[in-house]
């Protein structure tokens, strides 16, 4: 058996599920996985289903695949902050066990980032085109950012998101383009990215959204009202 969420040294959220994928050499076929949770510090307590205790042998039986190539363990005993382990391990039919465990350590995390819009400016008009947008993004440790993108916004009606697809300002629901890390906590995006804006004398109002993942998925709340130093 081979543990596939959460990964080595990585994360997990606070509704996140172990799982993973089985495989036995024809002409067999898997009969059942079983994992093993623990907390991730000495002295290591193991999760029975329902509670943490010291006893070692807390082996549970996850949910298989009708396949039995697939398997989750449907619990999430996570407390934020904390670090875990996970090790699972395959029986096939006639009743042999894998002789070794697929070992995974992993940390909680329940916080949601942070996003501050920099680039356009809250409330700053513009005369010339407007080439990247910029945002800062962050997440408190042990947490560590995995995806920032950009939600453009057309206030002024025809109001709308923009869709790079259709090269307009038309969208009903939210689409989102990523930027690229550009040093620090600083993100960008810039080209296909970002939209054609356009305008009229009398001016277009738009607004903005720097949308942050983390690496355990925590993705940060858009605020109702947008305003200096905001998302």
């Amino acid at each position: 058996a081979r543990t596939i969420f959460p990964v080595d040294s990585g994360y997990i959220g606070q509704t996140g599920i172990v799982k993973g994928t089985a495989l036995d050499a024809a002409p067999g076929r898997v009969d059942r996985v079983e994992v093993r949770i623990s907390s991730g510090n000495s002295p290591r307590w193991y999760f029975n289903g329902t509670d943490w205790v010291t006893t070692e042998e807390t082996w549970l039986t996850t949910t298989l695949s009708a396949n039995g190539t697939f398997w989750w363990y449907p619990a999430s005993p996570w407390v934020t902050n904390q670090s875990f382990r996970s090790e699972s391990r395959v029986y096939d039919r006639s009743g042999r066990r894998e002789v070794a465990y697929s070992t995974v350590n992993f940390n909680a995390d329940f916080t949601v980032p942070l996003s501050t819009a920099l680039h356009p400016h809250f409330n700053s008009d513009f005369e010339l085109d407007i080439t990247s947008v910029e945002a800062r993004a962050s997440d408190a440790p042990p947490g560590s950012v995995s995806l920032v993108e950009f939600s453009y916004y057309k206030v002024t009606p025809p109001s709308g998101y923009w869709d790079r697809a259709a090269g307009n300002w038309g969208s009903v629901p939210e689409l989102f383009y990523p930027a690229a890390p550009v040093g620090g906590d600083k993100f960008r995006a810039t080209a296909g990215s970002t939209p054609t804006w356009v305008t009229t004398a009398g001016g277009i109002t738009y607004r903005v959204f720097a949308r942050v993942t983390d690496q355990a998925g925590n993705v940060n709340n858009k605020p109702d009202n947008p305003g200096a130093n905001t998302q």
